[in-house]
């Protein structure tokens, strides 16, 4: 392929990929492989993101097909198990973005909903849309836009709970569609009370209200009688089970006898009620009462009286519950959250989560773990996921006081003991969000171009950031002649350093992809002409890493010799190696004999522009390509570019690698792919056949397989025979016969690696 092949190509296409990786396309899945072999955890939008419209619950209901219904603080949706629905003016619901009320379904099936602002509307079992609403003749429809809730009575009419500026009104719209209106000055003793909530007992006939001041009344059909005069109490919901009525209260869980319209007992705090304050109250199909809280969590009491309570330190996603409702098919618990979407309740007894947000890009630049939570680098923002809810963090500004895009380079977590910051880079800045203030802080930096006749432009360089282990921040720019400098977020300050002022800089070296710190706390700099190496004592040195290759000249379009001198990035391996990301491959460079050993990975599908690589325990390596997906080095040397039979794509965009806790994450342009069974990768290159050696076959061992030795091509200047545990069997440098002896070494797989010129090459040797 030209892109492999040619230098000149590849510096031309890498430039414009670093100019434009902000756009990359977000929607693609991976390709799941032909024959699982395997398994992988994808985390993107479409595993993260639901479709719930908001995290801010009001209500939700179950119609009997196991939908669930919810109203938010800005929309009215509906979920079948797989997708959200979000209702609009398409649909015929034409409110717009407005707080939305409460859901009730009646036993038809049909879904209501009310609404501070517009009314009310009816889903039918088909999904047609009606709305009610106010009209200038109150006769005709409903007597205000202020809908608080309603309810269906015996004879399939509807009773429902109106507020206007002069009172409270309670309508009545008969099953024949006929509209009838009692008007109330006064509710209980306060002329400024509301029936916020209503039941209806069926078995008695009988209308209940909750209201905001007075407790609990029943309505004698001309007038709401109290039942509970000495509770002036505010009632949120109420709910009917048998002969018992349950009102949530801001004192505690109110009991009523409908049998005798009496109050029974109020249950509070000391009784094991999570808070006093309840918001909601249901009861599922095994007789346990369940009752939310504002900002407690909620309360299981069983049938025998034992209180269980959850909140967000054993599950919940918030504490704020404001409705509560129960799964017909599964009979588990969903909870309408304040903040924090949909919780529901498994049959483990475990809490999962259906939130609005999830992780704003597929394409993930770098990922950053703390304790349960993990944070994303995307190219639309930062995505934090807190292990139960996800939160998106947009740090474009307008004012050029902020990011100039959303696309985030870095993210990384302060390394100073006595903070506890999240950092992150990208276009125009840096920026620190403070995880106990839970605020960003922008510290933006432009530059100003000028050209003689045009009017000044202000650029907005693409920044990369680290942190040494001592707590320094270093910054890296590409593409704007800046280089690289120091940040200090103490007054929010950058110093840049460059060609000019940095006298071993080649001249024109001014791009640099990132800052590493080795474990002698050196800082090596990766830019487009080799290494700069920043040692403990600031003093700076050029190191270049330069790879022959064949270029195709623009001009005659013969191929010549050019030469890849850019370093991408660098990996300290566990051995004291330094393995170098370069464009057309990779260098493991040893500091301390100086050895170079350029490799390019499969002889007969190269590797190109290197991003990252990492090692599990044995010390194999994993290799992040920016064009042509993931790539795996053995131990032994052994290669193979990881395909959709391995579950992944040849062809993705690996931005970032971590080996962490026993797996392998990797950060690509469709998400975050996350493995445990790295290990079975390896076995299975190390037993496919036939092994693909870091170049071409162009020299080869015989006899093989043999018994007592071998013999070396006559290249052949220095050998190594490792067994598959990767343990040194047999070294040698004097290899003037190039002929091994083998005897004692015992019958197995072996790879023998031997030197010619400045390349080991890697072959398969089995002794019998």
């Amino acid at each position: 392929m030209t892109l492999r092949h040619s230098l000149q190509s590849l510096l031309t296409l890498f430039g414009g990929l670093l100019c434009g990786l902000c756009c990359v396309t977000q929607g693609a899945t991976a390709q799941a492989p032909t024959t699982p072999r395997i398994n992988w955890t994808v985390t993107n939008t479409a595993s993260t993101s639901s479709g719930l419209p908001s995290d801010e619950l009001v209500s939700l209901r179950f119609t009997a097909d196991g939908k669930l219904w919810v109203s938010t603080n800005i929309a009215f949706a509906s979920y079948d198990g797989t997708n959200w629905h979000t209702y609009g003016a398409d649909d015929g619901l034409t409110w717009g973005e407005v707080l939305m009320g409460k859901v009730y379904i009646d036993p038809q099936q049909n879904v209501w909903l009310t609404s501070d602002e517009h009314g009310m509307a009816r889903i039918d079992p088909t999904g047609a849309v009606k709305l009610y609403m106010p009209s200038e003749e109150v006769e005709q429809g409903l007597a205000s836009e202020l809908v608080l809730d309603i309810v269906q009575d015996n004879k399939q009419g509807y009773y429902i709970s109106n507020w206007a500026q002069f009172g409270t009104t309670l309508s009545y719209l008969s099953a024949e569609g006929v509209w009838q209106h009692y008007n109330f000055n006064i509710v209980g003793s306060n002329p400024f009370d509301k029936l916020l909530c209503l039941a209806y007992d069926t078995e008695r006939g009988v209308l209940y209200g909750g209201t905001l001041f007075s407790g609990v009344m029943y309505f004698d059909g001309e007038q709401f009688v109290p039942l509970t005069e000495e509770y002036q109490t505010s009632v949120s919901e109420l709910t009917i089970s048998g002969d018992t009525l349950y009102a949530a209260t801001d004192l505690g869980l109110m009991r009523v006898d409908l049998v005798n319209k009496a109050f029974v007992s109020m249950m509070t705090t000391a009784e094991g009620l999570a808070d006093n304050f309840s918001t909601s109250v249901a009861v599922d199909a095994q007789g346990a009462i369940w009752v939310g809280s504002d900002g407690a969590g909620v309360t299981r009491i069983s049938p025998q009286g034992e209180t269980t309570i959850y909140n967000t330190a054993n599950g919940l996603s918030a504490n704020d519950i404001n409705a509560i409702a129960f799964s017909p098919q599964t009979g588990r618990p969903y909870l309408a959250t304040r903040h924090g979407g949909v919780c529901y309740q498994t049959a483990e007894g475990s809490w999962h989560y259906i939130g609005s947000n999830g992780l704003a890009s597929n394409s993930v630049n770098g990922m950053l773990f703390d304790g349960t939570d993990q944070w994303y680098a995307t190219s639309a923002g930062v995505s934090h996921f807190d292990g139960k809810i996800w939160h998106n963090h947009k740090l474009q500004r307008e004012d050029n006081k902020g990011f100039a895009k959303e696309y985030i380079s870095r993210i990384l977590m302060d390394s100073r003991p006595d903070k506890k910051n999240v950092w992150v880079s990208g276009y125009g800045g840096v920026a620190q969000y403070d995880m106990e203030q839970q605020e960003w802080q922008i510290y933006p930096y432009t530059t100003t171009i000028e050209k003689e006749g045009e009017s000044p432009t202000t650029h907005y360089p693409q920044i990369a950031l680290m942190q040494t282990t001592k707590g320094d921040f270093w910054v890296t720019t590409f593409g704007e002649r800046l280089g690289f400098g120091t940040f200090k977020p103490e007054d929010g300050s950058f110093s840049f350093y460059n060609d000019t002022n940095i006298s071993v800089l080649p001249a024109g070296c001014n791009s640099f992809f990132t800052a590493v710190e080795a474990p002698d706390e050196s800082i090596w700099f990766c830019s487009v002409d080799g290494i700069l190496i920043r040692d403990k004592a600031g003093e700076f040195r050029m190191k270049r890493f330069p790879i022959e290759i064949q270029v195709t000249d623009p001009n005659t379009g013969k191929p010549v010799t050019g030469y890849d001198n850019n370093v991408r990035n660098v990996t300290f391996a566990p051995d004291g190696k330094v393995w170098i990301s370069k464009l057309s491959g990779i260098i493991i460079y040893d500091p301390k004999s100086g050895d170079k050993v350029a490799e390019t990975g499969p002889a007969d599908d190269p590797m190109a522009i290197v991003t990252k690589i990492v090692f599990d325990k044995e010390g194999n390596a994993f290799i992040g390509t920016l064009l042509d997906g993931l790539f795996v080095r053995t131990k032994e040397g052994l290669y193979r570019h990881l395909d959709e039979s391995y579950g992944l794509g040849l062809k993705q965009q690996i931005f970032d690698l971590y080996m962490r806790e026993g797996k392998l994450y990797v950060c690509t342009d469709l998400g975050v792919f996350v493995t445990t069974q790295y290990g079975e990768i390896i076995e299975q290159i190390r037993a496919n056949q036939p092994i693909e050696s870091g170049i071409a076959p162009l020299f080869k061992i015989y006899p093989n397989p043999t018994t007592d030795y071998v013999i070396l091509p006559s290249e052949a200047l220095q050998y190594r025979l490792i067994d598959m545990q990767g343990a040194l069997i047999l070294t040698g440098s004097d290899c003037k016969l190039h002929q091994i002896n083998l005897q004692g070494v015992p019958a197995g797989r072996y790879i023998l690696s031997y030197l010619v010129g400045e390349q080991w090459i890697n072959e398969q040797l089995i002794v019998k």
